[in-house]
C-alpha cells in the first residue's frame, strides 16, 4: 500500500464518533489523532484563486471544488495477533500495489474487526479537499496509545436513513460520494458518482499514539489524476464520466487508485 494523506470540510459531520466534539477537538485527555487532507501539486499544474489548473495535451481541466464522503474511518493496530488478521480483507481489488480498494455495493461489506484490531471509527465525514499545495488540518480525536500499521476507510454515498445528519446540512449529497466543479476546455461542468469503494493504506512507517502530545495523519487525494484517459497524458472531458457515459470506469478506477495516507511527523505537511 502506498503512503500518503487527505483533508476534512470544515463544517463535516462526525456522526458515531467517540470522544469528540462537535468543535473537532477530543473531549478526554487520552492522546490525540489530528486528520488533515491535502493534494499533490504537480510542477505543471497552475493554481489560481482558489481554483487549479490542469493542462494535457491540447486541452485544459481547471477545478474550482472537491468534496468527497467517506465512513468508517480506522486506525488498525501493528503486531496484532492472528485473530485481527483474520478479520482483514487482503484481497486487492485495484491490482495497484499497496493501495487497495474494493468494491462494497451498498457500502457495508462483510468485514468486521475485534475491539483489540483498531482504535478508533470515525464517519460520515465530508472532505473538502484543498486545492493548491499544503495540507488542512480538519479535526483531532481521542485515541489509545500504540503502534498502527494501517487506515481504512469506505467511499460512501450518504443515504437518508443512515446519514440524516450529514445530509441535513448537505442534502446534495445524497447517494453522491463525490462532487467536482469546474470548467473544460472554458465550459462550466459538474461531475458526481455514487461510486462505493473500501480503501486500505498502509503506514509506512507506522503511526505511533504516543501517551502525550497530537499526533498528526495526512490523508491525500490526487484529484489531479481523476480525469485522465488510460494513457496518462490525455484528459477526458468529466461530462463523459457521468453515469451511463463512455469513461464512467476509467474515472472510478483513477479515483480509487488516488487515496494515499502517512503520519505526518509534527511538521504540518505529508511526511
Amino acid at each position: 500500500m502506498s503512503k500518503h494523506v487527505w483533508m476534512l470540510a470544515a463544517g463535516m459531520s462526525l456522526a458515531g464518533l467517540a470522544g469528540c466534539s462537535e468543535a473537532g477537538g477530543p473531549s478526554s485527555s487520552k492522546p490525540t489523532v489530528a486528520f488533515s487532507v491535502a493534494s499533490r501539486t504537480g510542477t505543471s499544474n497552475a493554481v489560481q484563486a482558489g481554483s487549479e489548473t490542469i493542462t494535457a495535451g491540447s486541452h485544459t481541466l481547471v477545478v474550482d471544488s472537491v468534496q468527497v464522503v467517506l465512513e468508517s474511518i480506522e486506525l488498525k493496530r501493528a503486531n496484532t495477533g492472528r485473530s485481527c488478521q483474520g478479520n482483514l480483507d487482503t484481497s486487492d481489488g485495484s491490482g495497484d500495489g499497496g493501495n487497495q480498494s474494493h468494491d462494497d455495493g451498498d457500502g457495508q461489506g462483510g468485514h468486521h474487526d475485534d475491539a483489540n484490531c483498531s482504535s478508533l471509527e470515525v464517519g460520515p465525514v465530508l472532505l473538502d479537499v484543498p486545492l493548491g499545495a499544503g495540507p488542512q488540518r480538519q479535526f483531532s480525536v481521542a485515541a489509545d496509545t500504540g503502534r498502527f500499521r494501517e487506515i481504512e476507510f469506505r467511499i460512501h454515498a450518504p443515504d437518508a436513513t443512515k446519514d440524516a445528519t450529514l445530509l441535513q446540512k448537505h442534502p446534495e449529497f445524497k447517494d453522491q460520494a463525490i462532487r467536482v466543479y469546474g470548467k473544460f476546455d472554458g465550459t462550466a461542468f459538474s461531475y458526481s458518482t455514487a461510486l462505493r469503494a473500501r480503501q486500505d493504506l498502509d503506514l509506512v512507517p507506522p503511526l505511533v499514539v504516543a501517551a502525550a502530545g497530537p499526533t498528526n495523519v495526512t490523508l491525500v487525494v490526487d484529484f489531479r489524476s481523476w480525469f485522465l484517459a488510460s494513457d496518462g497524458a490525455t484528459l477526458i472531458d468529466p461530462v463523459t464520466a457521468k453515469a451511463g457515459q463512455p469513461n464512467v470506469e476509467q474515472v472510478e478506477r483513477n479515483i480509487r487508485r488516488s487515496f494515499r495516507a502517512s503520519e505526518d511527523n509534527h511538521r504540518g505537511h505529508d511526511g
